[in-house]
């Protein structure tokens, strides 16, 4: 067995359980959270602002081929 292979404090036939153990804690999971949000409400921003540039650039298409009425079928 070689030291690196285990803790100094482990004991052969100790049972030991991480009951009591905080691996991660609350506020890193909800700060997490939080910025995953963020990021998604950013994503939905960019492509609303990518749609509304699309439309505005059909509707400058239309004002130059001087439309009057535009129809479903045509």
């Amino acid at each position: 067995m070689d030291g690196l292979d285990r803790r100094p404090d482990w004991k052969v036939g100790v049972k030991k359980n991480n009951e009591n153990q905080t691996l991660i804690k609350k506020q890193w999971i909800c700060n997490l959270v939080e910025v995953v949000i963020k990021k998604l409400e950013i994503e939905k921003i960019k492509i609303a602002r990518e749609k509304d540039e699309e439309v505005a650039r059909v509707v400058e298409k239309i004002k130059k081929a001087v439309v009057k009425v535009l129809r479903g079928d045509k």
